[in-house]
């Protein structure tokens, strides 16, 4: 059996699997964490159903049932895997487009000294030219 690490939900086959994960991945991305005024994040509240990344399967127990503490541990591995996806997306992100930046910077960078360079030997060849006609 194949389990996911973000929520823990077990497949039979790979495939069933990473289709989930892209499906749960993006789900998570979707409940960004409440923060509060000062920039950090909300404290936890008693009411674990009131969590950005609380979800009930529907056949699973209902919101108003008494949580045993394996399933409120549970929950918590769950939304500390969905935080540190949220994360991990967001920093390979970050680094993705600073690469995607620092390539078309130097890409001008190539340009702009070849267009300087083609410049300066255009100006060399009308120097030459001009003295030759002098000469002449």
């Amino acid at each position: 059996m194949l389990s996911c690490s973000l929520c823990g939900k077990t497949y039979k086959h790979q495939g069933g699997l990473n289709n989930h994960i892209k499906r749960c991945g993006v789900g998570a991305a979707s409940g960004a964490a409440v923060k509060n005024s000062s920039g950090t994040a909300a404290p936890d509240s008693d009411d674990i159903t009131k969590s950005p990344f609380f979800t009930i399967p529907l056949t699973s127990f209902k919101p108003t049932a008494n949580f045993t503490k394996e399933d409120l541990e549970e929950l918590e591995r769950r939304k500390q895997a969905r935080l540190q996806a949220i994360l991990k997306s967001q920093e390979e992100e970050k680094k993705k487009k600073g690469k995607e930046e620092t390539k078309k910077k130097k890409k001008k960078k190539k340009r702009r000294r070849r267009q300087q360079r083609r410049q300066r030997q255009r100006q060399r060849q009308r120097g030459q030219h001009q003295l030759a006609q002098i000469r002449s």
